[in-house]
């Protein structure tokens, strides 16, 4: 983060804006007594800063998932990372843009979610690997056990995450 900010300003307002994620999540565990989340509650809660009602640009949807509190406080830091990215360089970064976010278990005890966006930018892979992807990886890799695919089309970042629950 620190390396990829071009002022002391640009760090900062990052910095912020992550707290205020974390606080997000936070919130939702906190609702539950911080022992899990409820996985549509956190999605909503984290992709809240990006959402417009007027353009319908977040489409959520998937079965009733309960997450532990750990699983769930780096679920929300990923979505962050995924949503401010695609603010600054994707879909959510144009008018007619929109993210949609799907998930099912299909695999016992593995959450497979997908994050795709769509009408954004045309995309293209990047020449050197940014820290939100370094992030996203080794959140999902390490802290979760689980695997990341991110698929850079001409149309739109597609990402799945696979996520083992027990």
């Amino acid at each position: 983060m620190i390396r990829s900010s071009t002022s002391m300003n640009d760090f900062s307002t990052a910095f912020h804006e992550r707290l205020k994620a974390m606080a997000r999540t936070h919130e939702v565990l906190s609702s539950y007594n911080r022992e899990d989340a409820d996985f549509e509650q956190l999605l909503r809660a984290t992709l809240s800063p990006y959402n417009s009602k007027q353009r319908q640009n977040l489409v959520i949807h998937g079965q009733p998932i309960h997450l532990n509190a750990s699983t769930a406080a780096t679920l929300g830091m990923v979505f962050f990372e995924l949503a401010s990215n695609a603010a600054k360089y994707g879909a959510l970064s144009t008018e007619n843009g929109r993210v949609e976010v799907s998930w099912r278990t299909e695999k016992p005890d593995v959450l497979s979610v997908t994050w795709r966006e769509i009408g954004g930018p045309v995309v293209e892979e990047p020449s050197k690997t940014s820290f939100g992807t370094t992030f996203v990886r080794q959140s999902l890799e390490y802290e979760l056990g689980g695997t990341v695919a991110l698929r850079f089309k001409p149309s739109g970042l597609d990402c799945v995450l696979e996520i083992p629950l027990s």
